[in-house]
């Protein structure tokens, strides 16, 4: 019989699944709600030697960050951002306790699934009523692509799970989703399942090889073959990641890179706190452009990126971490995404499919975070609630391994 403290924590790792497709408000709500149940939580040393590790060493993580920021700057204001922002990290060890029970899995699987479907089926009305692209049914355009592509890559294993229901549902929601992100023009999306995929097949799916290049090859000429406004508009997208000669958001992109590790070049050498432990997202952009100034590139960077240059946002999660947050925290909080990339391999290659989609979706944020800032906020927070339900032992979705890591 459950407890109410086990129907509480049920019921809201069903909503914060859900939410992450349709409700933006959730992914602040419910991990609040969720952290003061856990303090009533009794069992709260259930999980393996491999686990405990991932979660002392996100705790740490996090202490270090908070602390960096408080040397940084002293504000409430950066303070605050960062408690906001980036508490996702301290997130991850309640995640793998509460996730640990199989009744609490489902239900936040099952969560998923209604989201997912939801949040596909809006996208078709969408879709149908307008016509047109950029289909974004509850989250803006940039994060809808991402939790799209984090969505196929989670699903995909299960094309090739023993069980033909998962097969079968996986085949119809993968098909509707690979529609629906046609839809959203999303280049970054377009090229991390072009490299994911692929690699996927050729290590854990190699007797699929063949079967899977003849159904590319079939779809792809079919863009050629038939073409029409969909296909017309996948192939220019598709097209446009490589030309960094006239399009504006590639050249503007590039020139943001260039900038920003010049920047952090320039702050480890004239003020080392600021490289070490970052400037703070309050104060960030108003020092970059002093830096602009400084070496007289302010007005040549706006001619030459046509007006499309950030001075909030390098466009790439790596830098932006290194100049906001300081390499010290750079350091242990990607650690802590290879120490977790680590143990999905180490579970994926035991055959296990929900490893396997572990892998991939960490995969997929650590490639998009090349293109995008994805460092904190929401997509950090997508990332480990469809990481930690993934790793979580023991389940018995697919196989009966057991590793204690």
């Amino acid at each position: 019989m459950k407890t109410n403290q086990q129907l509480i924590s049920q019921i809201l790792l069903f909503l914060l699944a859900v939410s992450i497709y349709v409700f933006k408000g959730g992914l602040y709500l419910f991990p609040v709600l969720i952290f003061i149940s856990f303090i009533f939580y009794k069992d709260k040393k259930c999980l393996s030697s491999m686990e405990k590790k991932i979660a002392y060493y996100s705790i740490c993580v996090f202490l270090v960050g908070l602390i960096t920021t408080i040397i940084a700057d002293f504000s409430i204001e950066n303070i605050e951002f960062y408690l906001r922002k980036l508490s996702f990290i301290v997130f991850l060890p309640v995640l793998l306790i509460l996730l640990k029970p199989q009744e609490n899995k489902k239900v936040a699987l099952y969560g998923l699934l209604i989201g997912l479907i939801i949040s596909l089926l809006y996208a078709l009305y969408l879709f149908i009523d307008s016509g047109g692209f950029n289909i974004s049914p509850f989250w803006d355009i940039g994060r809808w692509r991402e939790l799209l592509a984090y969505s196929i890559l989670f699903m995909f294993p299960f094309l090739f799970s023993k069980k033909r229901q998962y097969q079968r549902l996986s085949t119809i929601l993968l098909a509707v989703s690979f529609f629906i992100l046609f839809l959203t023009s999303g280049r970054a999306a377009y090229l991390v399942l072009i490299i994911i995929i692929p690699c996927y097949i050729i290590i854990f799916q190699r007797q699929a090889f063949l079967k899977s290049l003849i159904v590319v090859i079939l779809l792809v000429g079919s863009l050629f073959l038939f073409p029409n406004k969909i296909s017309n508009n996948l192939i220019h997208r598709t097209e446009s990641i490589s030309n960094t000669r006239t399009d504006r958001s590639n050249l503007a992109r590039l020139e943001m890179w260039s900038v920003g590790f010049k920047f952090f070049k320039y702050n480890l050498q004239q003020s080392p706190v600021k490289a070490l432990c970052g400037m703070g997202d309050s104060k960030s952009e108003t020092l970059f452009k002093k830096y602009l100034a400084q070496t007289g590139r302010l007005e040549v960077i706006l001619i030459k990126s046509a007006g499309e240059f950030s001075f909030n946002d390098h466009h790439n999660a790596y830098l932006n971490t290194l100049n906001k947050q300081g390499l010290i925290f750079f350091i242990v909080f990607y650690g802590l995404l290879l120490y977790m990339f680590k143990h999905s391999f180490r579970l994926a290659i035991t055959g296990d499919k929900l490893a396997q989609s572990s892998l991939l979706v960490l995969t997929a944020y650590l490639l998009i975070g090349m293109f995008y800032s994805n460092q904190n906020g929401f997509q950090p927070t997508m990332l480990i609630f469809l990481w930690a339900i993934s790793v979580v032992i023991p389940h018995k979705m697919e196989t009966s391994v057991v590793i204690d890591r």
